[in-house]
């Protein structure tokens, strides 16, 4: 910022974001935000989040990566107090320790779910305790910035279908250069009436959350 400011203006932004407090109200909240339909948080403290409302949400764009277990905690929480709309049809999920059964009942009326490989770590779900989510189509591995092994996943999943949780879903979509197809369980998504679809991208075209 140095290059380009004066100092005076320099200090002036570093008083201002000092200084600064968020959100910018100060008024009680909930903030209803009703025309909303798109929404990206990265980093996002949810303490703070339960200050909004977003009754009209349709695409949910979160990253939630931190070594304190409180934090999985909290959006767990933030769900199941109905503060995640059911009006989410899309997730693009950036995280750790969440699982896809958690995912599959905090979104209960989720299409389509998009997990990029690279910056997450999804656990091994039990899918015994949850209830049979209906609605999602398409679920999608994704990745920019290397090859990452999407079988886990893969595995994850079909275990949900063979259990009946997932009665719509058609599709599983792998977007990032994985190159050993042979090795991948097309057969048995065949078998379950999923498709396996692969997307090879050898070269990145989106960095989505290349400031980690």
């Amino acid at each position: 910022m140095s290059g380009w400011f004066d100092a005076a203006t320099v200090r002036e932004f570093e008083a201002a974001r000092e200084n600064s407090r968020w959100p910018p109200f100060i008024t009680s909240g909930p903030y209803v935000l009703p025309c909303l339909h798109t929404l990206r948080l990265e980093d996002v403290d949810m303490k703070r989040l339960y200050q909004f409302s977003f009754p009209h949400l349709r695409h949910l764009d979160i990253t939630s990566l931190s070594d304190d277990d409180d934090d999985e905690e909290d959006l767990d929480g933030y769900a199941t107090q109905d503060h995640f709309p059911a009006s989410i049809t899309h997730l693009i999920y950036v995280g750790e320790s969440t699982s896809f059964a958690q995912i599959f009942r905090l979104f209960p009326h989720l299409w389509q779910l998009t997990v990029p490989i690279e910056w997450s770590t999804i656990p091994p779900s039990d899918y015994k305790d949850i209830k049979c989510h209906r609605n999602l189509g398409v679920v999608e591995i994704a990745s920019w910035d290397g090859v990452f092994d999407p079988r886990p996943l893969i595995r994850d999943v079909l275990i949900a279908v063979r259990a009946r949780k997932l009665p719509s879903l058609h599709l599983i979509k792998l977007t990032f250069p994985w190159k050993y197809r042979e090795e991948l369980p097309f057969e048995e998504c065949e078998a379950l009436g999923v498709t396996l679809e692969v997307v090879l991208r050898p070269k990145a075209t989106f960095y989505g959350h290349a400031n980690f």
